[in-house]
């Protein structure tokens, strides 16, 4: 009758074979499939992931609290919700902006959308469960996470304080702080400043920046003949409080939110 021991350690043995054999007979399918799998995802969407996306959604920027570089943070995604569903495309919020699918959200935002077949690589990525080929890193690295950190490094969180100087050649030309600097700078280019503009200049420099039209002969005359040393001061206040200058500024605001009275296909 064999030891105890010698005993243990065949049955071992024959346990480490035939997990051998079922591990030789399952996985060369499996292996294959994972490679194909990881082989569209390097071939189709990592170029995508990083082109089209990583600027706003990467490492240094994440709109909407999104990220798009690591599949954690796809399947946590931001403020809507998770943007990828493993193995269901269509309830995705990733493939339903990027193929239009989505009503109020389309993206890219700018730019050339992607192509037909380029959405059918991400539906087919996820639909076959948005295989990664890489260990992901934590994908709580929201702004909201690294908050502690914002605010020791990003600029608008820092003390205000006052510049140095800059060194420039002796001049009367500066009137104030930042005068400094712009001669400073013209100097390094070998310019020099231009002449002061005379009022009849800066009226209408004046007009056009801030409402965009121009001063008529009686404004142009009374700013000439108003020998108050805060005239131009005052001229600006005025153009401050009319209308036109809300108009003119408003304008861009809108362009920029597309604005418009109609959605383009309803009077």
């Amino acid at each position: 009758m064999p030891s105890p021991a010698p005993l243990h350690r065949t049955i071992h043995c024959c346990l480490l074979g035939l997990l051998a054999v079922v591990f030789a007979l399952a996985t060369p399918q499996a292996r294959g499939e994972d490679s194909e799998q990881l082989d569209h995802f390097e071939n189709h969407i990592r170029p995508l992931l990083l082109e089209r996306c990583s600027e706003c959604h990467g490492e240094a920027l994440q709109e909407n609290g999104l990220r798009l570089d690591s599949r954690g943070a796809l399947i946590q995604g931001g403020q809507r919700g998770a943007a990828v569903v493993p193995g269901n495309a269509e309830a995705s919020l990733l493939y339903r902006v990027v193929s239009g699918k989505e009503e109020d959200l389309t993206m890219p935002p700018e730019g050339k959308p992607l192509s037909a077949d380029e959405q059918e690589y991400v539906a087919r990525w996820i639909r076959q469960g948005a295989h990664w080929s890489e260990t992901q890193p934590p994908a709580s690295t929201t702004p909201l996470d690294r908050m502690a950190e914002i605010h020791r490094t990003h600029w608008a969180y820092q003390p205000i304080t006052a510049p140095a100087l800059p060194k420039h050649a002796p001049s009367e030309w500066p009137r104030n702080t930042i005068d400094h600097f712009v001669l400073a700078r013209l100097e390094a280019a070998g310019l020099e400043p231009a002449p002061e503009a005379d009022r009849r200049i800066l009226i209408r420099r004046a007009y056009f920046d801030l409402i965009g039209l121009p001063p008529s002969y009686e404004e142009v005359e009374a700013f000439v003949a108003d020998e108050r040393e805060n005239a131009y001061e005052l001229l600006i206040e005025r153009l401050l409080v009319r209308p036109e200058y809300g108009q003119r500024w408003g304008r861009h605001w809108l362009d920029v939110a597309r604005y418009s009275d109609t959605r383009g296909h309803t009077n």
